[in-house]
């Protein structure tokens, strides 16, 4: 006659291939991702912005893109931006205004247009 054997229900895992088993966790830790001065300052230069950039500029944008995890061209362009502006003493936003309102008057000056200042009250 033949030995009962006892079965497992259908859907509940119990040995085979994939069984869990144990072992030792992997050591490896993978830290966040960083870029080094170097890359930094090529891309730079390939973005045709690195001219009026010193060492330490682009030391300190290198920073700040590490800090942020964003490498992408248009976060190394405006942080490389920042960085200069504010080396200078101004705050982004007031050189953005201050572009913009060059860019308004040139925008009158070639439309033929006169421009005068506004009268204060």
């Amino acid at each position: 006659m033949s030995t009962p054997t006892a079965r497992q229900p259908r859907g509940i895992p119990v040995g085979g291939q994939f069984a869990p088993t144990t072992h030792a966790e992997p050591s490896l830790s993978l830290g966040a991702p960083s870029v080094q001065p170097d890359f930094v300052r090529d891309r730079l230069r390939q973005l045709g912005v690195l001219d009026h950039l010193t060492e330490a500029h682009v030391a300190a944008v290198t920073e700040k893109l590490n800090e942020s995890l964003d490498f992408s061209d248009r976060n190394i362009e405006e942080t490389a931006e920042q960085v200069h502006v504010q080396d200078r003493g101004y705050s982004v936003d007031t050189a953005r205004k201050a572009q913009a309102g060059l860019d308004r008057l040139r925008g009158l000056s070639t439309s033929g247009k006169t421009v005068g200042w506004p009268d204060k009250p």
